[in-house]
């Protein structure tokens, strides 16, 4: 057996141990899923179709599939989830969440949390749009609202300016963010972009007759902000207020029913704010997913806080939900010190 197959298997030994020690179960957190990648640089939210089948067979074989209604139920103290459960859900609404991943998940339980403006006029998130240029542009990249003046060179420190730049584009207030972000994309001319919007179509977004079509097929469909906003401290409340409210709104008017649950753009412990965990209160929605990582046992942790665990590789996922018991700490204090910050 090779060195790779031996901790694979290894790994795989410790999911399923910690299944049976640790309570609760655990929320995973995709994006897209597609035959095939072009640049994994730019398709970093996208999953290629085999290594999400591997996973789907590893967890199918170690743990039991339940849906978002289920953790809900659980959260309200309306039912309980005996240890050893997965949740699948899916961020921001890509096309691939209808055109792909329905098929390959079948019956099996899922979510999927779209931002509803991309849903309604197509545009495509913050970070695909960054590193669209970033990467692929030439010349000098000068971009005023941060005073950042940057040669475009070799592949790595294109790489690290659209990290760099997406990282600081995410936690500036709406104004400023757009503003900047006009000011990246204004480097490559509208023809040069949509060249690489028709390369990479894995990034670009469902419309509502397919939202409506994952419902009927009984996907719960949940809000993840109205334009992919993020809520952190920083955020005018007003805005916040916006992005929660048009979200729930869009939502009922398109699929006939209110959204009961919420996943957090970005979602990290940064990203979450007393204004919107406020506005998520005075809304439908119910239950809230975070990207902070860890075990989630919904009735016990704070619901507007739920963890996830983000998926990558079949050994990287393994070692997610095998770290969740001995991390179980770790999270309880960050959900606490969250919660206690924000009033959730």
């Amino acid at each position: 057996m090779r060195p790779l197959d031996r901790a694979t298997t290894a790994l795989a030994g410790l999911g399923v141990a910690a299944t049976r020690r640790v309570p609760g179960g655990a929320i995973l957190f995709y994006h897209g899923v597609v035959d095939r990648i072009v640049d994994a640089r730019v398709q970093k939210n996208q999953l290629a179709t085999p290594d999400f089948m591997k996973q789907i067979a590893w967890l199918e074989r170690h743990f039991r599939f339940v849906g978002v209604d289920e953790v809900l139920a659980a959260a309200e103290g309306e039912a309980t989830l005996a240890p050893g459960w997965i949740c699948l859900t899916f961020d921001d609404g890509y096309a691939s969440n209808h055109d792909r991943v329905a098929d390959l998940l079948g019956a099996r339980p899922w979510a999927c949390y779209v931002s509803t403006a991309h849903v309604d006029d197509g545009h495509r998130v913050m970070g695909y749009r960054v590193r669209r240029t970033v990467l692929y542009g030439e010349g000098v990249l000068r971009v005023p609202t941060l005073g950042l003046t940057a040669p475009l060179g070799d592949d790595a420190g294109r790489a690290k300016l659209a990290h760099w730049l997406a990282g600081q584009l995410k936690h500036l207030p709406r104004a400023r963010h757009d503003a900047a972000l006009a000011e990246i994309e204004g480097h490559l001319s509208a023809d040069r972009r949509a060249d690489l919007d028709a390369r990479f179509a894995s990034e670009g977004f469902m419309g509502w007759e397919e939202v409506r079509a994952l419902a009927r097929a009984g996907v719960h469909i949940g809000g993840h902000a109205h334009e992919h906003v993020l809520l952190h401290p920083g955020q005018a409340p007003a805005e916040v207020q916006a992005q929660v409210a048009t979200s729930a709104a869009r939502l009922t008017a398109e699929l006939g029913v209110a959204p009961t649950t919420f996943a957090w753009p970005n979602g990290g412990a940064r990203d979450v704010s007393a204004a919107a965990v406020a506005a998520l209160a005075a809304s439908p929605y119910r239950l809230a997913l975070t990207t902070i990582a860890g075990g989630a046992v919904p009735g016990r942790q704070p619901r507007w806080l739920l963890p996830r665990i983000g998926t990558g590789t079949l050994p990287a996922l393994q070692r997610g939900l095998a770290r969740r018991g001995l991390e179980a700490g770790r999270c309880a204090r960050a959900l606490s010190t969250l919660a206690a910050t924000v009033g959730a």
